[in-house]
């Protein structure tokens, strides 16, 4: 009887020790976090064969998760969007994304709103890449953003990183801080990072200059933007895989005593 019973105890012993080196989940560093994407299932993307339809997409009012574009006949966008079982790292399902041969660029558009569009309680955005191949490929994570101007009236703003991504499996994690930080390096360890928000083009500069001034709110933020941006081979078809988009509220640091 001695002997069953110090088996039983050498046996919840070895389950608890077990439960202790199971790796921490994603996001236990943070206190909060609102799901944009997590690409469950089919209503969470849309494809067109040219842009003449893209328009006419318009998101629920209640919509709860983005919904993403590929457009076939473009150089400006992902061509085919699918829902893969592969490289999953949250659910069951991920995002595959594919660029035909001759693309310029290869990033995925959301239709505007569909996503919560208030964003001011958040820290940072978070999800994951997987990207095939051997050489990094520029990518970018850009957001449009509506504020209220000098003259009172709404008006918007391409808040824009372009940084490197490596191949395999990247965690990415852009805090919100970094679209207001002309001096952003990039992502940790990969480096390459290049803000684009302030640039001329629809007189960016000047709106972020009123920005930086007033402070950035992101409360009404209505059109995400990620994927492959650039220097990859177009002379061959692409594709790479995203899941899990978030955004997360940070856990604060408790102070030493």
């Amino acid at each position: 009887m001695k002997r069953s019973a110090f088996v039983v105890v050498l046996l919840v012993f070895a389950a608890a020790s077990v439960a202790q080196e199971k790796p921490p989940t994603l996001d236990a560093d943070c206190e909060k976090v609102l799901v944009i994407a997590d690409f469950e299932t089919e209503a969470e993307i849309s494809n067109h064969e040219d842009g003449r339809t893209v328009g006419k997409v318009k998101a629920k009012p209640d919509s709860k998760r983005a919904v993403w574009i590929g457009v076939n006949k473009t150089k400006w966008a992902a061509n085919k969007l699918e829902i893969s079982d592969d490289h999953v790292v949250h659910g069951a399902r991920s995002l595959k994304a594919h660029a035909n041969v001759g693309s310029g660029h290869a990033g995925i558009p959301t239709v505007d709103g569909s996503f919560p569009k208030d964003w001011s309680d958040y820290d940072a955005i978070r999800y994951f890449v997987h990207l095939p191949g051997e050489k990094p490929v520029y990518w970018s994570t850009s957001l449009r953003l509506h504020f209220t101007n000098a003259e009172g009236k709404r008006d918007w703003l391409n808040a824009y990183l372009l940084y490197n991504m490596k191949p395999g499996d990247t965690h990415v994690e852009i805090p919100l801080k970094a679209y207001d930080d002309m001096k952003w390096k990039g992502l940790p360890g990969i480096g390459g990072g290049r803000n684009m928000t302030a640039m001329k083009l629809w007189k960016m500069d000047e709106k972020y200059a009123y920005v930086h001034k007033v402070g950035w709110k992101f409360d009404d933020v209505y059109r995400i933007r990620l994927g492959m941006k650039g220097r990859y081979d177009n002379k061959v078809a692409q594709h790479y895989w995203i899941d899990y988009v978030r955004l997360v509220k940070w856990k604060k640091k408790e102070k030493a005593k």
